[in-house]
């Protein structure tokens, strides 16, 4: 399980190690627009999801702790996903998309993220 540390109050958002290399180019590329979004996900607690929320603005302290040190391949639609402009300001961590083949010809495995 990998981790987003963000902000001055070192705010550890843990994300399996796939997940959180797609939303690390995700938030780079939004960061690179300069301009303020809202990153939000889900997580399962006591089998209720609860939603979470984080203002990134583009001289945030973002910080990415991966628990394995090998490279990933990146799935195009789901990064496509996390940059749709139809959500407005908020970009939407959520499952990597089934049966689409990544670039290396592997299908995706389930995540570990809410829908």
């Amino acid at each position: 399980m990998g981790a987003l540390i963000f902000g001055a109050w070192r705010r550890r958002i843990e994300f399996d190690d796939r997940t959180l290399s797609h939303v690390r180019t995700a938030v780079g590329m939004r960061i690179s627009r300069g301009v303020p979004f809202r990153l939000t996900w889900r997580t399962l607690h006591e089998a209720e999801y609860r939603s979470h929320a984080i203002l990134v603005q583009p001289a945030a302290l973002l910080e990415y702790r991966f628990d394995d040190s090998r490279l990933v391949v990146l799935n195009r639609l789901w990064l496509h996903e996390l940059l749709r402009p139809g959500l407005g300001r908020d970009m939407v961590v959520t499952d990597e998309p089934r049966g689409i083949r990544r670039s290396d010809g592997t299908d995706p495995p389930a995540s570990s993220q809410a829908p």
